[in-house]
C-alpha cells in the first residue's frame, strides 16, 4: 500500500502537472486566435522591446553625445541588450504560416521553454527605474517618455502575474467531469480557477503536515526496539482474586494516596519471587490507577509509561539506554506535540528522503530527557512505572541517580520496584509513606491462591471435604512461604502431583514437610529429583540456557533449535549433510517432542515461552515457527541458582569433558539455517539475518574462550547466505553475504583475516571498504577487534575506497552542529586511519560532496565555501586535526611521516 507521504506528493504533482497543462492549453487558444502568431502577452512584450530600442537610438544620437553621463549610457546599453534578447526569443516562438491548433500548441510550449529569457522583463523594469531616476537628475529632453514606458512594464508584470492564476482552473474540471453528465453546465473559468487554487493550497498544507507527521513517526521508530514490550508480555497476570488490597487505603497500603496526591519516588520492594513484577503489571493496567493519577494531574494531561528491566533479556532490556528509549517512546507516542520540544536536535540532524534516523547516542537520549525535565510549565504530568531495578545490568548507584534526577521534577513522579538491596534501602527506604514491603501484605493473596489451586481439584475436594486437616494444610503452606509467591507455586505443583496419585491429607502434609523452605534449597531439591538417566541432558539444557542468556547481547534459544541440540549426532543432522528442507509439519513435530523431553528432564526449572512480540517483524508463519517459542528459566532466581559456583561444579560432573555450549549452539543454528525451506517461496530476509546474527554471536564467544576460528562452520554459513540471496525478499536490503561478513567482525570473530590469506577469498575491495566504514561508525559500546579490521586494509579495501568514505564522514561531522553529529568509535577510527596511512592514503585528498551540503539547512550546518572550487571540503589532514585535536592528530600523522622517512632510507 502506498504510504501517506508518497500519496500526498503524488497528488501535489498531479495538480502541478494539470496546472502546467492548463496554462499551455489557454496560451495555445489565445495564440490560435491571434493574428500575429504571438499571444497577447508576447505581443505586448514585442511592442515594449521595440520602444526600448527606439529609446536607445535617441539616447545615443550624435546630438545627445556628451549630454548624458557614462552611467546613463551604460544603462541605455543594458536596456538595448535586454530588448534585443527579448525580440530574438519572441521571433523564435512566433508562429510561421497558417495557424493550426497543434502548431499553436507547439509554439506555446516553446514559449514556455523560453520563459527563462522572457523573464528578463523584470530586469528591464529595474533598468527603466534607474533611467527615470537619472532623468530627474539630468532633465534630459524627451526622457519623460521613460516614465510612460516604466508604467507599461509595471502594468505588464502585474497582468502576467494575475493571468497565471487562471492556470489553476483545470483540476476542478478533471475531477468533476467523470461524475457529471454532458447536460450539466460546465463551470466558468473563474470558478475553476478558484476551486483549483483552493485545492492546491489544501494539498500543499496537507503535504507539509504529512511530511511533519512522517518525520515524527520515523523518530518514534528510531526509539522503538523489538523487545520493548517483551518482558511485560511474559509476566504472568495476577489471579483475579488477588491484589485487590493494593489500591484500598483501608488495607494498609498507602499507594492510592501517593498516586492521587503525592510526588517523588514510591518504592515497592520484596524478596526474590515475591511477585513484584506481577504486582507492577497489575498496577499499570488497573483503571483505578489511571483515575487516581488523573486527580493528581488536575487540569493537565496525564502521561504514563512503564519499563520492565530484565536480566535475561537483550542489552536494551537491562540498560539505561533501553530505559530512556522506552520512556521517550511511550511519552512521545501519547503526546506527539512534545516531539519537537524534546527531540529538536535529533530532528534537525535528519535528512529529507532518508529512510531511517541515525541511531540514538547516550548523549542525545540524556539531552532529550533533560529537555523533558526542563519543560516544567508543560500542560502535562508524568508518572513512570519501572520494575526490576535489581535486574539492571550496571552498578545500582547509576540507575538510582538517573531515577532520582527524574523524580526531583514537580511534574514527574515514579513508582519503582526491586529486591531490598542495601543501595535501594539507603536511597528509597527512608520515606515510610512512599514505600511498600510486599511480603507484609500478600499473606491473604497466598491463602487465596493455595485454596483456589487445591479446592478446584477434584482429587482434593471429594475425599477430603470433611477433613479439618485440609485447612491446616493451607495454613501451613502460607506460613512457610514467608511471602515468596514463587515458592508457593512450586510447592502447590508438587502437591498436585501427589493428588494425581490419590494422596491423603496426611500424605500431602508429609510431602510438604519434606520440601525445602527456601527457593535456593528448593531448586537444589528439584535438580536432584531428576532421574539419573536424564542428568546429562538436563545439565546440557541448563548450560545452553545459561550460555544464551549470559551477557549484554543475550538471546534465548528457540524450541526448534533445541530439537537440533538434542540430536544424537548434530553434524549428521544438518551441518555436514544435504538433509531435506524443514517443512511446517516437521517443525511442529520437532517442537512437540522437545516440549515433552524438557518437561521430563528439567522438573519445571525451565519453561517454554511464546515471544510473539519479540518476533513481530517476521510476517510469515513458517519463519515465526522456526524462532518461536523460546526456552527460558522459570524465574530469575533459577538463573542465579544454576549460575552459582557450586551448581556449575555439579553440572560439569554430569557432562562430557569436551562439552562446550557455544560450539553446539552455533552448529545447531547452522543446521536450522541450511534446512530453511526455500522451495515454498520467498525466504524472509529478516529470518536469515536473525539466524546469522545469533550464530556469529556464539562463534564470537567461542573464539574468546578458545582462540580457535571455526572455519568450516563459518564457510558453510557464508555459502548458505550467498545461496539464500537468490531467494530472499526485499532485494534492496543489505546483501546477506555482506551482513554475514560484517557480523563476524562486530562479534569479534577472526574469520575474515583467516580467509583473506586464501588465494581465492571472493571478497571484493568494495565489500572490504563497506565493512571498514560500517565498523568505524559503530557505537562505542561495541568492542571490535582491530586484528579483524587491519587485514581488510592490507588486502586492498583501504586507500582506494574506505579512505574516501572516512574522509567524507569526517567532513560531514565538521559541517554538522555538534549536537546533531552521529557517533563514531574514536579509538577504532584512530587505529584505522593510522593503518590506512601506512598503505598510502592521501592526506591532501579533498572531497566535493554536493549531497552533504545540499541537504544541510541553515539550522543544521554552515558548510565551508571556496569560490575557486565550489563546495570543496578541507583536506583529509585538516579534517583529522579538526576531529582529534592537534596533539592526537600529530601522533596519528607521524605514522605517515615515519613511513616516508623509512622509504627514503631503504631502497
Amino acid at each position: 500500500m502506498i504510504d501517506p507521504v508518497t500519496a500526498i506528493g503524488l497528488a501535489t504533482n498531479v495538480v502541478q502537472f494539470v496546472d502546467f497543462s492548463w496554462g499551455l492549453l489557454c496560451d495555445s487558444k489565445r495564440l490560435y486566435d491571434s493574428g500575429t502568431g504571438l499571444s497577447a502577452e508576447n505581443e505586448d512584450l514585442e511592442m515594449i522591446s521595440n520602444d526600448l530600442l527606439r529609446l536607445y537610438c535617441a539616447l545615443t544620437a550624435p546630438s545627445s553625445v556628451g549630454a548624458i553621463p557614462d552611467q546613463m549610457g551604460n544603462l541605455a546599453f543594458q536596456c538595448k541588450s535586454v530588448a534585443e534578447e527579448l525580440l530574438t526569443a519572441l521571433n523564435k516562438v512566433k508562429e510561421k504560416g497558417p495557424r493550426k491548433r497543434w502548431t499553436s500548441f507547439v509554439v506555446t510550449l516553446q514559449s514556455v521553454w523560453k520563459k527563462g529569457q522572457i523573464e528578463g522583463l523584470m530586469e528591464v523594469k529595474m533598468i527603466l527605474g534607474n533611467l527615470v531616476t537619472e532623468n530627474k537628475k539630468l532633465h534630459i529632453h524627451g526622457m519623460h517618455s521613460l516614465q510612460w514606458q516604466l508604467e507599461n512594464v509595471q502594468h505588464m508584470v502585474l497582468k502576467l502575474q494575475s493571468d497565471s492564476k487562471l492556470r489553476d482552473a483545470a483540476i476542478q474540471a478533471f475531477c468533476e467531469a467523470p461524475r457529471q453528465s454532458s447536460s450539466v453546465k460546465v463551470p466558468t473559468m473563474s470558478a475553476c480557477a478558484e476551486s483549483m487554487s483552493n485545492l492546491t493550497r489544501q494539498l500543499s498544507s496537507l503535504s507539509l503536515k504529512v511530511g511533519s507527521t512522517a518525520s515524527d513517526q520515523m523518530l518514534l521508530r528510531s526509539l522503538h526496539f523489538k523487545a520493548i514490550k517483551s518482558r511485560e508480555s511474559q509476566i504472568v497476570p495476577a489471579n483475579t482474586k488477588t491484589l485487590t488490597w493494593l489500591l484500598d487505603p483501608c488495607s494498609g497500603s498507602n499507594l492510592s494516596n501517593w498516586l492521587e496526591s503525592q510526588r517523588g519516588i514510591y518504592w515497592i520492594n520484596g524478596k526474590a519471587g515475591s511477585g513484584k513484577s506481577t504486582l507492577m503489571k497489575y498496577l499499570v493496567a488497573h483503571p483505578q490507577t489511571t483515575k487516581l493519577l488523573k486527580t493528581w494531574a488536575g487540569n493537565r494531561t496525564l502521561v504514563t509509561a512503564s519499563v520492565y528491566f530484565w536480566h535475561a533479556g537483550t542489552a536494551l532490556q537491562k540498560s539505561q539506554e533501553g530505559l530512556f528509549r522506552t520512556l521517550l517512546f511511550e511519552i512521545l507516542s501519547q503526546s506527539p506535540d512534545l516531539i519537537r520540544l524534546v527531540c529538536a536536535s535529533k530532528l534537525a540532524a535528519f535528512r529529507r528522503f532518508e529512510e531511517e534516523i541515525e541511531p540514538w547516542t547516550d548523549l542525545e537520549l540524556r539531552e532529550a530527557i533533560d529537555l523533558l525535565k526542563g519543560e516544567t510549565e508543560m500542560k502535562a504530568r508524568f508518572c513512570f512505572f519501572i520494575d526490576g531495578l535489581d535486574e539492571y545490568n550496571g552498578h545500582p548507584e547509576d540507575i538510582i541517580k538517573a531515577l532520582q534526577s527524574l523524580g526531583s521534577i514537580p511534574n514527574i513522579k515514579l513508582c519503582v520496584s526491586s529486591r531490598p538491596w542495601n543501595e535501594f534501602i539507603d536511597s528509597f527506604g527512608g520515606f515510610p509513606g512512599f514505600r511498600l514491603h510486599l511480603e507484609e501484605l500478600t499473606r491473604g493473596d497466598i491463602t487465596t491462591h493455595v485454596k483456589q489451586t487445591l479446592e478446584t481439584n477434584d482429587h482434593f475436594v471429594i475425599p477430603n471435604q470433611n477433613d479439618p486437616r485440609s485447612q491446616d494444610l493451607v495454613q501451613e503452606i502460607v506460613d512457610k512461604a514467608r511471602g515468596v509467591f514463587l515458592w508457593v507455586v512450586l510447592v502447590t505443583r508438587s502437591l498436585l502431583d501427589g493428588l494425581r496419585n490419590a494422596d491423603r491429607i496426611c500424605d500431602l502434609q508429609r510431602r510438604l514437610r519434606q520440601l525445602p523452605e527456601t527457593l535456593e534449597k528448593y531448586f537444589s531439591h528439584m535438580y536432584y529429583s531428576i532421574e539419573k538417566i536424564y542428568r546429562e541432558q538436563t545439565a546440557q539444557t541448563f548450560q545452553f540456557v545459561l550460555a544464551a542468556t549470559k551477557g549484554m547481547d543475550s538471546s534465548r534459544l528457540s524450541l526448534t533449535l533445541f530439537s537440533f541440540l538434542d540430536e544424537e549426532d548434530l553434524d549428521a543432522a544438518g551441518v555436514n549433510s544435504l538433509s531435506k528442507p524443514l517443512k511446517e509439519p516437521d517443525i511442529s513435530s520437532r517442537q512437540d517432542i522437545m516440549r515433552r523431553r524438557l518437561l521430563a528432564r528439567c522438573m519445571g526449572l525451565v519453561e517454554i515461552v511464546n515471544e510473539d512480540v519479540l518476533f513481530s517483524e517476521l510476517r510469515d508463519s513458517y519463519s515465526m515457527n522456526l524462532v518461536n517459542p523460546v526456552v527460558d528459566f522459570i524465574h530469575r532466581t533459577a538463573y542465579d541458582f544454576l549460575a552459582t559456583k557450586d551448581m556449575q561444579i555439579q553440572l560439569s560432573e554430569n557432562l562430557k569433558p569436551d562439552f562446550e555450549a557455544h560450539t553446539l549452539i552455533f552448529k545447531a543454528y547452522l543446521a536450522v539455517l541450511k534446512r530453511i525451506d526455500y522451495h515454498r517461496g520467498k525466504v524472509e530476509r529478516e529470518l536469515v539475518y536473525r539466524l546469522i546474527e545469533s550464530l556469529v554471536r556464539h562463534v564470537g564467544h567461542f573464539e574468546t574462550i578458545s582462540s580457535v576460528v571455526p572455519i568450516t562452520v563459518l564457510d558453510e554459513t557464508r555459502l548458505a547466505a550467498i545461496k539464500y540471496e537468490k531467494y530472499a525478499d526485499d532485494f534492496h536490503a543489505e546483501p546477506l553475504d555482506l551482513f554475514f561478513l560484517r557480523a563476524t567482525v562486530l562479534h569479534g570473530s577472526h574469520y575474515i583475516p583467516e580467509i583473506l590469506n586464501r588465494k581465492s577469498h571472493q571478497i571484493s575491495h568494495d565489500t572490504m571498504s563497506k565493512i571498514i566504514c560500517v565498523i568505524v561508525v559503530w557505537p562505542n559500546t561495541m568492542t571490535v577487534n582491530l586484528d579483524a579490521v587491519n587485514p581488510l586494509i592490507e588486502h586492498g579495501g583501504g586507500p582506494s575506497l574506505a579512505w574516501d568514505q572516512i574522509v567524507l564522514i569526517l567532513y560531514k561531522r565538521q559541517i554538522t552542529k555538534p549536537n546533531n553529529r552521529t557517533s563514531i568509535n574514536d579509538e577504532l577510527l584512530e587505529a584505522t586511519i593510522e593503518k590506512l596511512l601506512q598503505y598510502g592514503a592521501d592526506l591532501q585528498y579533498c572531497v566535493v560532496d554536493k549531497e552533504a551540503t545540499s541537504e544541510m539547512t541553515s539550522e543544521d550546518a554552515d558548510p565551508p565555501q571556496d569560490s575557486s572550487t565550489g563546495n570543496r571540503s578541507p583536506s583529509a589532514q585538516e579534517l583529522i586535526t579538526e576531529h582529534f585535536g592537534e596533539d592526537k592528530a600529530r601522533k596519528i600523522l607521524s605514522t605517515r611521516q615515519l613511513d616516508n622517512l623509512v622509504s627514503k632510507i631503504l631502497p
